[in-house]
């Protein structure tokens, strides 16, 4: 058996097959990994941590948001979906798309 070495793709090649695909996936400087579906267990501890961050900031300006939202680290050249994140004030989006914040306080 031969090994294949995996292409290195750009931050906009990577935004573009995530925007054509019905998967998500993540991009680690260069690099994709496909977003597995979750556990029951996972799925009930997300909520969980998610309820007590969000009753913890009340009153605060902060929100707690979920997997669903794609955090950019332009340092590290990530694109990653955190179970949960928190932001305080204005949401600040990446320069390669509004689809992905890059001022998370908590991930």
């Amino acid at each position: 058996m031969e090994a294949h070495a995996l292409p290195v793709l750009s931050v906009e090649e990577y935004l573009e097959l995530e925007r054509a695909s019905d998967q998500k996936y993540e991009f680690h400087a260069g690099y994709l990994v496909a977003m597995a579906g979750g556990t029951i267990n996972h799925g009930r501890l997300c909520t969980r941590i998610s309820a007590m961050l969000d009753r913890a900031l009340a009153g605060s300006n902060c929100e707690v948001l979920n997997s669903e939202v794609k955090v950019h680290v332009a340092s590290a050249q990530r694109f990653f979906y955190p179970d949960a994140t928190v932001v305080c004030g204005p949401l600040e989006t990446s320069p390669f798309t509004d689809h992905a914040i890059t001022n998370p306080k908590l991930v």
